[in-house]
């Protein structure tokens, strides 16, 4: 089985929303006691969306599933082995993927917004199917 990745996935998406609104929500508390440093709040949500930026564009491009295990395809065109990790889970129609390999963990939260259903159900049929051989 291989999935191509979408650039941005909804999860992704909707935390540069939540990282905003924190970041505004922060300053505005902040400006309602007198003597609280001003822009604490915009300083802490534009380092968490840098960080959030770098992370994103590390995420793997393409991910193959085969009778031997998982490869990632790494921005740049490099492959690597992994393993799912014990993040990996369904959560209704959306399937939540973890892999680890070696020092590095990738994760990728695939929605319906994401890829259509019938591929996301057939993840998620072969993940409950194969249980432990999916994991390794």
């Amino acid at each position: 089985m291989s999935l191509e990745l979408p650039r941005r996935l909804l999860a992704d998406r909707l935390s540069v929303l939540l990282i905003l609104g924190c970041g505004a929500a922060l300053e505005a508390a902040l400006w309602r006691h007198p003597g609280m440093p001003v822009g604490v709040g915009s300083s802490a949500a534009g380092l968490l969306l840098a960080w959030h930026l770098w992370r994103t564009r590390r995420a793997p491009m393409r991910a193959e599933w085969a009778a031997d295990g998982w490869r990632l395809q790494l921005p740049g065109g490099r492959w690597i082995e992994v393993g799912l990790g014990r993040g990996t889970r369904l959560l209704g129609p959306s399937v939540l993927l973890h892999w680890q390999a070696g020092g590095s963990s990738f994760g990728a939260w695939l929605t319906p917004a994401d890829l259509p259903r019938p591929v996301l159900r057939s993840l998620a049929l072969r993940l409950r199917v194969h249980g432990s051989q999916a994991a390794r």
